[in-house]
């Protein structure tokens, strides 16, 4: 049986998601407020600068009930990072799906988000670490994945505070050293949001001192960062040289307080505007950031809004718009009648007088082909659990990011070029566009899971409710079960 298999058995031993407390964030309180970011240089049209850190505010310190639910599974060693695989990277908010239902084999890396630094050096919120690593770790490390720990800043005084104080950094950095030992973690996620260039120099010097203080094996670090630099505050070059990688935030092309919408168009092309993913990754090539360090994140959510046209495109909003997990927004156009907007790749509905614009699994396909072809380190995603755990996005994740080359046939695989399929257009003749490289596998090409079924799986008979007393939910032991007996395998 293979890996891939072996966990989709698994999988189906557990719970659903539906049955789970607090499984899935739903609808308009998924995600972002009006943005502020975007309209520090006057560019209230243009993409958010600080898509994170919107959402946290409309949403708040919420505490999902899953939460209080959550066993401690025995420690699982860190899998080494593969060289030339393709990363495929995925937030887990604290307020999203209960990340002991996350299927991990269809990732490399899971960033837990968040903790939160403040102006003095201390950490805040340090429990969606500490509650939730115990569980997410172990069944990660198993599934193949590492885990980071996501640390946020998205304030004036936070970055004021710690950024240009070497005292201070060092405090936050000694915590999050902490906090990543004590719980076995792979390394840290840095989202710091919404800076002044006046930082600029700081960060870098933060990033490099936190990557020295790391221990080897659990010193991974990477950024959040935005689509457009609007403030000049991010120095892409030196943050990648001193970092695993920049997670480019692809979305907020159109948001919640402004007009409808692609969130997060491929090409920048008339009636639209140039902000695109094209023009993203062509500014970070530009500013001399290998594409080697670029993972590009794509959201699993969409945006309706009121509209004063709702039969025009571009529309008007006659109000702010309220987010869509991709999920939820796939049944609208399933019921209300789906359409397609060539320029940009992206789906969307019209339904009585509001505009829906989401991503789904065709489109996504072509954002991802498009960072193949552009030879980047990989993809990324916000957030885990929007997608509505479907199966066809993540095979086609999988047939997108894997390479031929004669061996496991499970996720990941090199840099290079796309076979193209799924693409409308050449994405050659956009800016940045990369030649060369290791031919990847159309989509359609995966062979179907092997047999051997499901029974012959550890913990297979164990039911798929909870067990008496403390112990941990059964679908849960029989997944974990599984995972160590393929890791046993495979070592």
């Amino acid at each position: 049986m293979s890996r891939r298999a072996v966990i989709i058995c698994a999988l189906l031993l557990a719970p659903p998601a539906s049955a789970v407390e607090g499984a899935a964030v739903e609808g308009a309180a998924v995600e972002g407020a009006a943005v502020e970011g975007a309209a520090a240089e006057g560019a209230a049209w243009g993409p958010s600068a600080t898509p994170h850190a919107d959402m946290v505010r409309r949403i708040g310190d919420v505490r999902p009930a899953w939460r209080d639910h959550l066993v401690a599974l025995p420690p699982v060693p860190s899998p080494p990072r593969v060289p030339g695989r393709t990363t495929v990277y995925g937030y887990q908010p604290y307020w999203g799906q209960d990340p002991s239902t996350i299927n991990y084999s269809r990732l490399t890396d899971i960033a837990v988000f968040s903790v939160g630094m403040n102006a003095d050096g201390s950490l805040s919120y340090t429990s969606r670490w500490t509650d939730v690593a115990p569980t997410v770790v172990p069944l990660a490390h198993a599934a193949g994945a590492r885990v980071h720990l996501t640390v946020t800043a998205f304030s004036s005084s936070e970055h004021a505070g710690v950024l240009p104080s070497s005292s201070r950094r060092a405090q936050v950095i000694a915590s999050l050293v902490s906090l990543v030992q004590d719980y076995d973690g792979d390394g840290v996620n840095l989202d710091f949001e919404g800076m002044s260039s006046a930082y600029k120099a700081d960060l870098v010097s933060f990033t490099q001192e936190l990557k020295a203080a790391l221990p080897a094996g659990q010193d991974d670090v990477y950024l959040a960062t935005p689509a457009v630099d609007w403030s000049g505050a991010y120095d892409y070059d030196q943050l990648c040289a001193a970092s695993d990688g920049l997670f480019i935030m692809g979305y907020g092309y159109h948001y919640t307080g402004g007009n409808p919408g692609p969130g997060a168009p491929l090409y920048g092309v008339s009636p639209w505007s140039d902000y695109a993913l094209d023009w993203t990754v062509a500014d970070y090539f530009g500013s001399s950031a290998p594409a080697g360090c670029l993972v590009l994140g794509l959201p699993t959510y969409g945006i309706e809004w009121p509209s004063s046209s709702p039969g025009t495109v571009p529309g008007t909003a006659s109000s702010s718009g309220s987010s869509v997990t991709m999920a939820s927004a796939e049944a609208i156009a399933a019921s209300e009648g789906r359409q397609w907007e060539s320029l940009t790749h992206t789906p969307y509905v019209i339904r009585g007088s509001s505009q829906l614009w989401y991503d789904d699994t065709q489109s996504l396909g072509d954002k991802i082909g498009f960072a193949m072809d552009q030879g980047l380190q990989g993809v990324g995603f916000w957030a885990l659990g929007y997608e509505g755990d479907d199966p066809a996005f993540w095979d086609m994740v999988d047939a997108q990011t894997a390479v031929l080359d004669g061996g496991d046939s499970g996720l990941g695989g090199g840099g290079g070029l796309d076979s193209g399929a799924g693409h409308d257009g050449d994405p050659g003749e956009n800016p940045g566009a990369g030649s060369g490289g290791t031919q990847h596998e159309p989509i359609g090409t995966r062979q179907p899971i092997d047999g051997g079924g499901c029974s012959s799986l550890p913990g297979s008979s164990l039911p798929g409710n909870s067990l008496p007393g403390n112990s941990a939910p059964a679908g849960l032991m029989g997944l974990f079960a599984a995972l160590l007996a393929l890791g046993a395998r495979r070592r």
